[in-house]
């Protein structure tokens, strides 16, 4: 049905109520991405640096994941340009025992995004409006040099308008 709208309303005051500005979509078709870093899906507008590698250790969506772990600051980075504005979706997933850790999600050096991972802090969705153009995202994933290595971040499913 494309014609779904939320509306939400105070228990107490029935007056008191929110609907939302637009339509939206509830279907039973899969869900696709732009990137789920799967084998054959190019990566030659992307840029890994320090521990980022493409793995099937951990995933959300298919068999594989952007993965960074261990003592490090590394950055994965794509510049896109979007005909259309809309929203940047991912999901990321992290485990985390010591020192600290935590993921930065920036659009165009703007940091939208900020989380201190806790451990096994499962998959979530960051959801990011953006106008049409060129853009830079970038995911920071910097972890404490008292850390082992068995922090991680898992970065997959992400979409682009």
């Amino acid at each position: 049905n494309s014609n779904c709208m939320l509306k939400i309303e105070d228990q107490n005051t029935l007056s008191w109520y929110g609907v939302t500005n637009s339509t939206f979509t509830i279907t039973d078709e899969e869900a696709s991405y732009d990137m789920d870093f799967e084998l054959g899906e190019s990566l030659s507008d992307w840029s890994f640096d320090g521990n980022w590698t493409i793995t099937d250790d951990v995933s959300y969506s298919g068999n594989y994941s952007a993965y960074c772990n261990g003592e490090v600051t590394s950055t994965m980075k794509v510049n896109k340009t979007l005909i259309n504005s809309g929203f940047v979706t991912f999901y990321y997933k992290a485990d985390f025992y010591y020192g600290y850790a935590y993921i930065r999600f920036l659009i165009d050096g703007v940091e939208y995004f900020y989380a201190q991972i806790d451990q096994n802090d499962y998959q979530t969705s960051g959801i990011y409006f953006v106008e049409q153009g060129q853009h830079d995202f970038e995911w920071i994933w910097e972890s404490s040099t008292n850390a082992s290595g068995d922090n991680y971040i898992s970065i997959d499913a992400i979409s682009f308008p």
